[in-house]
């Protein structure tokens, strides 16, 4: 859990060496921030807005987080480490012109010097009323490349086009991808107003952690020469489950001493009957587990021998940046950064490719088994650019631009 009681120190310098200046600001340089988001429930871009959010407000910036819909897994978090959280309660898709009211009257009745907006919905918003935003700047902090729209409904479809197109209006767009710096770019954005801002990973609260890893075995009945193959992350078409589960029905007939699990949650009920349907004679033979959505990450990625990331479109995924600070490596489709990211400690594969996917992870097994260090190195290069420190830092050097 993120919180400033074990000081700033521990969110802003813990992965920076010695000789490296220091983070904070002088007392006066300070800005004052305003975050703007959906919600808080479970999910990549949640979890980075309180790790970015957390981190600022423990080096003594004033932050105030506005929410449409209240409730969500991270709110504890964000409240325990000073930020100041507002929730608009908007009811439903259609509370519009109350909503947009309320949002605006928020957003001129905060401190922000800046206000930045997290994902598609509060983008849009916030670009399009910037004209009545008193002169504070707009952020937009962009973290998709990829949506098939066939998979979704109108509205998402629709936001996922308008973003790039509000985004045009705001005073700098933040992608925590180069893949999506260059999809901004490409859709007519100022490259001058276009930075890069990895997503972070809490190298404190992900680490390795065997007295977990034992008991989650024991838990699955992991025999100890036993694999466990795993897929972290939302049931989400994007995520291309069936993929992962064809990969395993691969791998399986060629290998007994293989576990699959699959973790995570999701609000897209038809796609998790497709999945969980499509994975049913895996699940009956025992070797494949639906875990749903957990809290004990740590624990999850240092009980898995090897991580699979099968999507078709990503930025900077989470659960590659958190599993490899847990020195769990992966095997990961070449969407976004993930190429970038995972480096030589990993393996790549062409999205949407069962047969080579599954080629990936009997490698990755293969090196798992011969090369002990594997996965500590994949924690020193992760760290090395994803510390919480480094990203705060090029979040401010960002917003220097456009001050």
């Amino acid at each position: 859990m993120v919180s400033c009681e074990s000081g700033t120190e521990s969110l802003t310098r813990r992965s920076l060496p010695e000789t490296d200046p220091p983070v904070s600001p002088e007392p006066n340089q300070r800005e004052n921030y305003t975050f703007v988001i959906r919600s808080l429930a479970a999910g990549g871009a949640e979890r980075q807005l309180t790790l970015l959010a957390c981190a600022l407000a423990c080096d003594g910036h004033q932050v105030e987080l506005i929410t449409f819909y209240s409730g969500g897994e991270f709110e504890e978090e964000i409240e325990k480490c000073g930020v100041n959280l507002i929730s608009l309660h908007k009811t439903g898709r259609w509370d519009l012109v109350g909503f947009f009211a309320r949002l605006l009257k928020a957003v001129r009745a905060s401190s922000g010097d800046v206000v930045i907006g997290f994902l598609e919905g509060a983008n849009i918003i916030l670009s399009s009323v910037r004209p009545l935003l008193k002169g504070r700047k707009v952020v937009n902090r962009m973290a998709s490349t990829y949506m098939d729209t066939a998979r979704y409904d109108w509205l998402s479809g629709w936001s996922f086009g308008a973003e790039l197109w509000f985004a045009r209006r705001a005073d700098l767009v933040i992608t925590n991808s180069n893949a999506g710096m260059v999809r901004a770019e490409n859709a007519g954005v100022d490259p001058g107003k276009l930075a890069v801002v990895p997503n972070a990973v809490d190298s404190d609260k992900f680490r390795p952690d065997i007295r977990a890893s034992r008991a989650l075995r024991d838990e699955w009945e992991v025999g100890n020469d036993e694999y466990i193959v795993g897929l972290v992350g939302r049931l989400d078409p994007m995520k291309d489950h069936p993929n992962f589960v064809a990969a395993a029905e691969i791998v399986l007939q060629e290998r007994s001493d293989v576990i699959f699990v699959c973790v995570g949650g999701g609000s897209d009920e038809k796609y998790e009957a497709q999945v969980k349907l499509r994975a049913q004679r895996l699940v009956d033979s025992g070797r494949f587990l639906f875990l749903g959505f957990r809290n004990d990450l740590p624990g999850i990625y240092s009980a898995i021998d090897v991580t699979v990331l099968s999507s078709y479109g990503e930025g900077s995924p989470n659960s590659i940046i958190e599993s490899m600070a847990c020195e769990t490596t992966c095997v990961v489709t070449d969407v976004g950064d993930a190429r970038r990211i995972v480096g030589e400690t990993g393996t790549v594969v062409p999205a949407r490719d069962a047969r080579l996917l599954a080629d990936g992870i009997r490698g990755q097994l293969e090196r798992v088994a011969l090369e002990p260090g594997l996965g500590r190195r994949a924690r020193e290069q992760v760290i090395a650019e994803h510390a919480i420190a480094n990203c705060v830092r090029s979040f401010r050097a960002a917003l220097e631009s456009i001050s």
